[in-house]
C-alpha cells in the first residue's frame, strides 16, 4: 500500500509540475510578442460573436485556404464581417464552412510534439480563448511512432544493437579512443601493405558487398578490382573522421549514423580484426571474427560465377 501511494504522489507532482510549465511557457510567449511586436496574447482574444476553430469531427479534414474576395452568396451570411460557422447539406452528407476574415489577428504558433508548450497551447485556442493555430513538430511524432513501431513489434533491442554498432569509433565514454586506434591500424596497413593482405582477401567479398549493397560489380574478383578497392578501403570516412555521436535520446540520430556508416561496416571489422591478431587476441585466423568472411566468399563466387 505504502509503495502504491508512493508512486500515486509521484505521479501527481509530476502533473503538477508540467502543468507549471505550461503556464510558464504560455507566460514566455506573451513576453515574446510583447518584446518582438508590442502586442500580447489578449490581442487574439476572441469576442462574443466569434468562436475558435474547434477540433475536427470524425472524418473530416480541414484546409486552409487564403482567398481575396468572397462570393456574394458568403458574404450575404455574415454581412457584418464577424467570424461564422456555416453547415451545408447535400443528401446524407455535410461540409462544415470556417471562416476567418481578412484584417482580423490570427495567432499561427508551432510548438514541440511532448509534454511542455503544446497542451497549453492547446488550451487557448480550441478552447475558445484565442483567435490562432498550433502545429505540432512533424518530426517528433513520426519519432515516436517509429519508437512505437519497434515496441510493438517487440523490437526494442534492434535500436540498442544500432547504438551499440555505430558507437564503436566514438567509444569509449565518447573519449574516441577506439577511433584513434582503427585510424593507426589502417594507416599502418596503407604504409606496410598492398592489396595482397591475407586478411583484406579474407573479408574482401564482405566489404564489397556492404560498400555496394549488395549490387553486381562485374569486375569483382579481379586483381584490377582488388587494388582498387584496397584504395577506397584505405580512404573510408570511417577511418578519417569518428562522426557524431549517437545518443539513444536524440530523434534518428542513431538511424542517420546507421545510414552514414553501414556500407563501411565491413571495413570497420577489417580493421577491427587486423588490430586483434597484431595485438594477439586471436591465437589463428579462423578464431577471429573474419572466419564470417567464409559466408561471403561464397556469395562472391556466386556473384563471381
Amino acid at each position: 500500500m505504502g509503495r502504491m501511494g508512493d508512486a500515486s504522489t509521484r505521479h501527481c507532482v509530476t502533473v503538477l509540475q508540467e502543468g507549471q510549465a505550461n503556464q510558464h511557457s504560455l507566460r514566455a510567449l506573451d513576453l515574446a510578442l510583447h518584446g518582438g511586436a508590442g502586442l500580447g496574447l489578449k490581442d487574439w482574444a476572441l469576442d462574443e460573436q466569434e468562436r475558435s476553430v474547434g477540433w475536427l469531427r470524425e472524418n473530416e479534414t480541414r484546409r486552409l485556404v487564403e482567398v481575396t474576395e468572397l462570393p456574394d452568396w458568403l458574404q450575404a451570411i455574415s454581412p457584418d464581417r464577424k467570424c461564422r460557422h456555416f453547415v451545408q447539406k447535400a443528401g446524407e452528407e455535410s461540409s462544415r464552412l470556417e471562416v476567418v476574415w481578412t484584417g482580423r489577428r490570427t495567432l499561427m504558433t508551432h510548438a514541440d510534439y511532448g509534454p511542455i508548450g503544446i497542451p497549453g497551447r492547446f488550451w487557448l485556442f480550441f478552447s475558445g480563448l484565442l483567435r490562432g493555430y498550433v502545429w505540432s513538430d512533424i518530426s517528433h511524432r513520426r519519432y515516436d511512432n517509429w519508437i512505437d513501431a519497434l515496441s510493438w513489434s517487440n523490437l526494442a533491442w534492434v535500436k540498442g544493437e544500432m547504438i551499440l554498432s555505430v558507437s564503436a569509433l566514438t567509444g569509449p565514454w565518447e573519449m574516441a579512443s577506439h577511433f584513434g586506434r582503427l585510424r593507426e591500424v589502417v594507416e599502418s596497413l596503407d604504409k606496410n601493405f598492398d592489396h595482397n593482405f591475407d586478411i583484406y582477401r579474407v573479408l574482401y567479398p564482405m566489404m564489397v558487398h556492404d560498400y555496394y549493397d549488395g549490387a553486381e560489380i562485374p569486375e569483382f574478383g579481379s586483381e584490377n578490382h582488388y587494388e582498387l578497392f584496397w584504395r577506397i578501403v584505405m580512404d573510408a570516412p570511417v577511418f578519417r573522421s569518428k562522426g557524431e555521436i549517437a545518443k539513444a535520446g536524440r530523434w534518428f540520430q542513431a538511424s542517420r549514423r546507421w545510414r552514414q556508416t553501414s556500407r563501411y561496416g565491413a571495413m570497420l571489422l577489417f580493421a577491427i580484426v587486423v588490430m586483434g591478431m597484431w595485438l594477439k587476441w586471436y591465437g589463428t585466423l579462423d578464431a577471429s571474427p573474419a572466419v564470417l568472411g567464409s559466408r561471403w566468399r561464397e556469395v562472391g563466387s556466386a556473384q563471381k560465377t
